[in-house]
């Protein structure tokens, strides 16, 4: 289980390598060397890693509110949410379409296994700072893929309600204090070339 941070050009930023595959995101995340680190100095400087359902929400950690109703601020939130993570999930999926070795099991020893990732993910960075094309990835259909780690992991039992942060709240708070909510879903799309459907570069994120 790859625990990593990937910026809005996505740039692979960190890794950690220290779980098992079968091992729950947010547990893998738990266990790694830098992660109290990493909140502390985020929080300290107002930053935030923004995860999915599979994190837990609290400092230093945004994530999706649970379940909320449509139309309600927390789900206009959860939109927002939604697209400032889209680049990172973004990231990922190029590391995975570039590199075919990681379309199937890894056949190398164990101890190996950290090494051959953190290559990967120095390659990735070095294509992205040089900006080698990615168009061709859009044709590359692995003949096996393995579903990620986050992919029909339960939350039975987890309470959702304990996950509150001061820091979520009040950016549910401003975006309906702006007046901006999830797009309906009649509303006229942009032309994609309009869209900003590029490599992502010169994306920011608040």
């Amino acid at each position: 289980n790859m625990q990593a941070i990937a910026d809005a050009t996505g740039r692979i930023l960190w890794i950690s390598v220290n779980a098992p595959g079968g091992m729950h995101d947010n547990q893998a995340l738990s266990i790694s060397s830098m992660c109290d680190v990493l909140f502390s100095l985020l929080a300290g400087l107002g930053y935030y890693l923004v995860g999915d359902e599979a994190y837990v929400n609290g400092p230093g950690m945004l994530t999706p509110v649970s379940g909320p109703t449509p139309g309600t601020p927390e789900d206009h939130y959860n939109y927002y949410q939604s697209l400032t993570r889209n680049p990172v999930e973004r990231a990922f999926g190029m590391v995975e379409r570039r590199w075919g070795i990681l379309w199937r099991r890894l056949e190398c020893g164990v101890k190996h296994v950290p090494l051959v990732l953190l290559t990967i993910v120095l390659l990735h960075n070095i294509c992205m700072d040089y900006a080698v094309p990615e168009d061709d990835l859009d044709q590359i259909t692995p003949a096996r893929r393995l579903p990620r780690t986050s992919e029909g992991q339960t939350h039975q039992g987890r309470r959702f309600d304990l996950e509150q942060s001061e820091t979520r709240q009040g950016i549910i708070d401003a975006l309906a204090g702006r007046g901006l909510q999830r797009p309906s879903v009649d509303a006229p799309r942009r032309p994609a070339h309009a869209r900003g459907c590029g490599r992502g570069r010169g994306r920011g994120r608040a």
